[in-house]
């Protein structure tokens, strides 16, 4: 996926037959060359989904400084998340993606990895 105003899309892809997928996956990350940061965009979210969380795995640690919600790129009723701030530790992150009822109950989740370098491999 191309690079988009410093971040790298994600598409978080609900089928209905409730499998999710993330692509790309893994995600790449570079904090020199760019993208430095991740946006992830739902397509396909149930009705019932309201918001997305990324949750970092333990040990894992975490790559950015934080995250934002943004509108929808996608038209989903599941605005984007968007991190800021990479933390240029090298390394493969795993995470997991949830969407989430305004009650708080999982919606739908899927677990893909960010990888985070400088520049990429030749």
């Amino acid at each position: 996926m191309a690079a988009s105003k410093g971040y790298e899309m994600i598409r978080v892809k609900i089928a209905p037959d409730g499998t999710v997928t993330c692509d790309p996956d893994p995600v790449k990350c570079y904090w020199e060359a760019g993208p430095a940061n991740a946006r992830w965009a739902f397509y396909g979210a149930p009705k019932r989904a309201v918001k997305a969380v990324v949750e970092w795995k333990r040990g894992s640690g975490v790559p950015f400084e934080g995250h934002d919600e943004k509108e929808s790129s996608s038209g989903s009723q599941v605005p984007d998340v968007v991190t800021r701030g990479n933390t240029k530790r090298k390394g493969a992150f795993f995470y997991t993606v949830k969407l989430l009822a305004a009650d708080g109950t999982v919606v739908a989740e899927v677990d893909p990895e960010l990888d985070n370098e400088a520049n990429p491999t030749p």
